[in-house]
């Protein structure tokens, strides 16, 4: 479904390849500075000066129509602010983003009530955006991406400013979803990462140094990709984590 060779950008991405299915759960992981935002900017086609070539469902996405792309592509990024719309009306916005005005039918309005209440906001409903906090307007901008019902979601960081257990709650329906969508996120967690992504891309100094199945990512990967001298995610830790998922 989504197919990238040889994707160069300015001096920041240099020859990124790789190819994955219609569904799924993508990880990137790199340290700070490595190009993750970047990469995931010009798969959102927000950056379209780059070099090389990004398939969509066979389409080269520099060709696909304007009108198209919000049925393709849904994106949340790291940082974003509030304004005086209320959380119905942006999480709307996103629903018509890629249907139209005219276009919108009882069934839409029922979507938004299913994604108000998997996301656990739907007491915000009538409050504008720009009186949220952090961690409830970030919730707000994922229920947006997800109204627009895109076959790939970007994400950047989607856990910012989240607690514990919304961390939990956003991720369990994130890893329901990839098995109907392809999800892909720039994540810094590296124990939610390994619990509940399929797939993942190493990404260092603008290079993807592994792309890998979950099965065969090794403490020693994720290592060698944060300079670490040692692995801090032991099987120790890894149980714990489990077993508190598994409690709340």
């Amino acid at each position: 479904m989504l197919v990238v060779r040889n994707l160069n950008y300015k001096n920041i991405l240099r020859n990124i390849t790789f190819k994955i299915g219609k569904s799924g759960f993508v990880a990137i992981l790199g340290p700070n500075g490595s190009g993750k935002t970047t990469l995931l900017k010009c798969l959102a086609n927000i950056f379209r000066d780059y070099k090389g070539d990004i398939f969509i469902l066979g389409k080269n996405l520099k060709k696909i129509n304007k009108k198209e792309i919000p049925q393709l592509i849904s994106y949340v990024p790291q940082k974003s602010f509030g304004n005086s719309l209320k959380v119905y009306e942006t999480i709307l916005l996103g629903r018509l983003a890629s249907k139209g005005f005219s276009a919108i039918t009882k069934k839409d309005f029922e979507v938004i009530e299913k994604i108000l209440e998997e996301l656990k906001i739907k007491h915000l409903a009538n409050k504008e955006t720009k009186n949220l906090s952090g961690g409830e307007f970030q919730k707000v901008q994922i229920a947006r991406a997800l109204a627009q019902n895109a076959k790939i979601l970007l994400l950047d960081e989607p856990t910012n400013n989240l607690d514990i257990k919304n961390k939990i709650l956003l991720f369990e329906l994130l890893k329901k979803l990839s098995k109907k969508i392809l999800i892909i996120s720039v994540l810094h967690d590296i124990s939610f990462s390994l619990n509940y992504a399929d797939h993942f891309i190493f990404l260092k100094n603008g290079n993807i140094v592994k792309t890998s199945h979950k099965n065969f990512v090794k403490h020693e990967d994720i290592a060698e990709l944060f300079d670490l001298k040692e692995i801090i995610f032991d099987d120790f830790y890894e149980n714990n984590f489990k077993n508190f998922c598994n409690n709340i």
